[in-house]
């Protein structure tokens, strides 16, 4: 005896934004008059009419056509958010050189046009920062002493955009009155670190970045420098060094008078270092399959779900020519039971 089970019929949709039906558009999809709807055994959509392309939604998790624009969660979906930083003040003088600080504002800078962006960090930190809350950190001079820094982004309510900026700011070099170097220990820092993200609804998997990843602009000050030089050795920043996500390579200053190649030979490190502005609370929006394009004839499609439910099952069909490009959205409500037990 066949199985079966009731179905809603299918639905045509139209959206005000992004779907469209034309009465000229000759595509339809139905459901096979053979189908059974249990779990492990497939279902099959007969396909009628033209259409060029179509996707196919199963409704299933991470497959539901009404989260194909979804890119966050709200908030308080967010379990927890964390950045654990780990920082080394590896070598130089007995005075912090690093600043650190957190923004929920920032708008991110051009990464294309260095002498904008150094100027724009120049009227930022002039101004005090606007838009940012400066982090306290214990900062020593040990080599091999790793201070430890945990950031609970979500206490601070920095799930919606957050970035961090990391200042580096050794005394600069330069001569005396008489014309000779005046010895100098730019200092060296050693960054690294994780960002952790979980969220409520174990579905959503929980995300680990790490500090190295996040970087996105590293801007130098003087105007000696390209603002965008880095991973150059000794007096720049660096982001390929093995074992830290960040560093910041100081080392003494270049004396003609004892010349050495690995010392550095401008007066001035001060560099900045900002990660890209991102929502803490971001998810990957939903995704269809493709079952068809130009290039292939469907008449038919067969999908298997594996869990019972209820699914709402979309397909979008797309036709394209010299002039315009016309969709239309079908859907069905699928119920499918458990496979019964014989």
């Amino acid at each position: 005896m066949k199985k079966s089970i009731l179905l809603l019929l299918p639905l045509f949709f139209a959206a005000c934004e992004h779907e469209t039906i034309t009465t000229g558009f000759n595509y339809n999809i139905t459901l096979d008059g053979e189908n059974t709807y249990y779990a492990g055994e497939p279902v099959r959509f007969n396909i009628e009419g033209d259409v060029d392309n179509i996707i196919f939604y199963s409704g299933e998790f991470g497959s539901e056509y009404q989260y194909r624009d979804r890119y966050t969660l709200p908030t308080e979906e967010v379990a927890s958010a964390v950045l654990d930083l780990e920082i080394q003040h590896r070598w130089g003088n007995a005075n912090p050189a690093l600043e650190i600080y957190i923004s929920n504002s920032f708008e991110g800078l051009l990464g294309s046009s260095g002498l904008l962006d150094r100027e724009t960090v120049r009227y930022m930190y002039e101004a005090g920062m606007p838009g940012w809350e400066k982090v306290e950190f214990e900062d020593q001079l040990k080599q091999d002493l790793w201070v430890p820094l945990s950031l609970d982004l979500k206490e601070k309510g920095y799930l919606d955009r957050f970035s961090i900026a990391f200042h580096w700011n050794p005394p600069k070099g330069g001569v005396d009155e008489d014309g000779k170097i005046i010895p100098t220990r730019f200092d060296t820092y050693w960054l690294r670190g994780d960002l952790s993200i979980a969220f409520s609804d174990e579905n959503f998997a929980g995300t680990t970045m790490s500090l190295n990843s996040m970087i996105d602009v590293t801007v130098m000050m003087s105007d000696e420098l390209d603002p965008y030089y880095v991973n150059e050795g000794n007096g720049s920043i660096r982001t390929n060094t093995s074992g830290q996500d960040l560093n910041f390579a100081g080392g003494q200053l270049y004396n003609p008078e004892s010349p050495n190649d690995s010392h550095i030979k401008h007066y001035d490190c001060e560099g900045w270092v900002f990660t890209a502005p991102q929502s803490i609370n971001k998810v990957e929006n939903d995704k269809a399959v493709v079952i068809k394009n130009m290039q292939n004839d469907l008449d038919y499609y067969e999908y298997t779900w594996t869990e019972p439910g209820t699914y709402e099952v979309v397909f979008v069909g797309t036709t394209k020519d010299y002039l315009e490009s016309d969709q239309s959205v079908k859907k069905f409500t699928i119920n499918i039971l458990d496979t019964p037990v014989i």
